[in-house]
């Protein structure tokens, strides 16, 4: 990490939890009938699984003697159309994937929701587990929350088994494109289900970074709303570089999206640029957006560029974005 993004973030708590004890002790609950089905499934096919799930809590230091301002690093920025594929990286990569998370922390993993949250959960069932661990145990600083009223606070999740692949948009056997996403998923046909889950019977880890982003505003972003963002891009991106910089990689690469663009009607292209800015000054070496809209992309980009040495903050109060409408999902 770049020493001055490295005074930005600081770690609250940490524990490792193994992964046979996530399962016997703190097993996830679920309430959908049909993501308790695919996890009893996948937890008896690896039900010898082993390993060392690592959690930790991060929040942004407060007690800074100058605002932030851009200082830009070397930064590759992709945009492919799938959703994430969790593909595995080189050895010497560090590869994180976006947990769009709620304020609670995996709060609705078993509930008949299957927005972005709902769907990374069941396709990592432990992640319930992770949210029943922490409700159970009572660590200090470490309740089940990416955020408290008085400060932003992310979480990593690393070495998360990968035990369940979902397509939301399958193919049917009358040839016709499924959609199984958000509201739709618990009034789906089991043939869509069917052919749009499968259980991942190999050792497969992933890391997440959950971070909730802004919700329920209106109008134009406050400068207040405008630093709370940028403080909880920083926290999250700066401690996944920092965790994989502690552990020698060479490279950290996080996979994002369309965070906070949906049920929370965030600004795309504030959200999109908010990501870039965090990622150049944290010191992340390749930032992959997973099925944005490619020509607001391109104008973030373009607006990242145009920066100067103008303050962060300021740079995005003049550019006047406005909440957008949620999509319900």
């Amino acid at each position: 990490m770049k020493a001055k993004a490295q005074k930005a973030t600081k770690m609250l708590g940490n524990v490792s939890v193994k992964v046979q004890d996530l399962m016997k002790k703190y097993p996830p609950v679920f309430e959908n009938s049909i993501k308790k089905e695919y996890y009893e499934k996948a937890a008896f096919c690896h039900r010898k699984q082993n390993g060392i799930v690592k959690i930790s809590r991060w929040t942004f230091v407060t007690e800074r003697k100058s605002p932030l301002c851009l200082e830009k690093h070397e930064l590759e920025i992709q945009n492919v159309s799938c959703f994430f594929s969790y593909e595995e990286g080189k050895k010497d990569e560090k590869i994180w994937w976006l947990n769009f998370a709620d304020e609670n922390l995996f709060g609705y993993y078993g509930s008949d929701l299957f927005a972005q949250d709902e769907i990374q959960t069941f396709e990592h069932p432990l992640l319930g587990s992770v949210m029943e661990y922490l409700d159970t145990e009572k660590i200090p600083e470490m309740p089940s929350k990416t955020e408290e009223k008085d400060r932003t606070t992310p979480y990593l999740i690393e070495n998360i088994p990968y035990w369940i692949r979902v397509n939301v948009n399958p193919i049917l056997q009358n040839g016709e494109q499924g959609n199984f996403y958000g509201w739709r998923f618990s009034k789906s046909s089991k043939e869509a289900i069917s052919r749009g889950v499968s259980i991942i019977e190999r050792d497969w880890k992933n890391n997440i970074i959950a971070m909730a982003a802004p919700s329920g505003g209106k109008g134009e972003y406050s400068q207040n709303e405008l630093i709370r963002l940028m403080e909880t891009v920083l926290v999250a991106f700066g401690a996944a570089v920092k965790t994989g910089n502690l552990e020698k990689y060479k490279k950290t690469i996080i996979h994002t999206g369309n965070w906070g663009c949906g049920a929370f009607g965030n600004n795309k292209e504030l959200m999109y640029l908010s990501q870039i800015i965090a990622a150049s000054l944290v010191g992340v070496d390749t930032l992959i957006f997973h099925s944005a809209d490619s020509d607001i992309l391109e104008q973030a980009k373009i607006k990242f560029q145009n920066i100067q040495e103008e303050k962060l903050i300021l740079f995005l109060e003049n550019q006047h974005y406005h909440w957008q409408n949620p999509d319900g999902n």
